[in-house]
């Protein structure tokens, strides 16, 4: 595994433009690949391979909310048995169970937001969050008369996607004051949510500040994966300096700038999701590759 490490972080990073899903999903098969090859010395051994491959992934991925949480999962994955074979399939299968949950909660976060989705009203969005687009086809589907105001970010093309699944969909500019005719909601994507904010693209921060300028509510739509109890300090330099990382700017908005998160569990407020995280239990390797690497901590870990 320890020779794979580099390669295997080169093929995650070429899906860093596909959004943090498609990064977890990416790593999660890579993950599978390398525990399977060769015979581990010791189960120690293949905890401490599962930790190195894991924050190198980390590293050179900081603020892929899902893919912190994955490196954990496998992490607690890792402690359930001593054989080499157990512990292989282990990590196999939390990995493929990652998987699949991460897209069904994705899917249910969507159909969530569809309460904010009404005929005539103007859904405000920018960059090309999976989850929004998935939000705002359901609402299509479901025969709602809505127009999109798409903002222009600092990666992906949301006006294009929409205008692809046939949405109306025009450019947004949020350096205008004038609030629209029509009722607004302003819908994001996120990369990571913890409760220092949530991360998203560039641009991001814009179109908030824009919404509550004009008190308009404004809504993050995610899938609870994306909620991590550790976020890497802005300014940290990467664990591994020598390893390329996530070449994208990306914006920190407080969570008191949002209306609500909408996850498969419903909407949250800042004081929900800041329950949810302190339940979560951070695996003691990785909190330790945390502390040196510069993070913040959800309250209760």
């Amino acid at each position: 595994m320890r020779h794979t490490a580099d390669r295997v972080v080169e093929d995650v990073l070429r899906e860093r433009h596909s959004g943090a899903l498609r990064i977890a999903e990416s790593a999660a098969a890579h993950f599978r690949a390398v525990v399977q090859r060769g015979e581990p010395s010791s189960p120690e051994a293949f905890r401490r391979e599962c930790l190195r491959l894991g924050t190198a992934l980390i590293a050179a991925c900081p603020t892929c909310g899902p893919l912190i949480n994955l490196v954990n999962a496998i992490l607690w994955s890792a402690e359930a048995d001593d054989s080499p074979r157990a512990l292989r399939q282990a990590v196999v299968d939390t990995s493929e169970q990652f998987e699949r949950q991460i897209h069904q909660h994705a899917l249910t976060a969507a159909e969530r937001a569809l309460s904010l989705i009404n005929d005539d009203v103007t859904i405000v969005t920018v960059a090309a969050s999976s989850t929004v687009r998935n939000a705002l086809r359901l609402a299509q589907r479901a025969g709602r008369r809505f127009r999109v105001l798409a903002a222009d970010s600092a990666g992906g093309d949301m006006l294009g996607a929409l205008r692809a699944d046939g949405i109306t969909t025009a450019r947004f500019d949020y350096t205008a004051d004038e609030r629209p005719s029509s009722a607004v909601s302003v819908l994001i994507g996120a990369d990571l949510i913890s409760t220092d904010g949530l991360v998203n693209i560039a641009g991001t921060a814009q179109v908030v500040e824009w919404a509550q300028r004009l008190a308009l509510p404004a809504y993050a739509v995610s899938a609870g994966e994306k909620l991590t109890p550790m976020h890497p300090s802005p300014g940290q330099p990467p664990a591994v300096p020598t390893r390329p990382s996530v070449d994208i700017l990306c914006d920190l908005i407080p969570l008191t700038a949002l209306s609500g998160v909408v996850t498969e569990r419903g909407t949250l407020t800042m004081v929900a999701i800041e329950a949810w995280l302190a339940t979560v239990a951070l695996h003691p390797m990785l909190g330790e590759w945390f502390g040196s690497y510069g993070a913040t901590v959800a309250p209760g870990r």
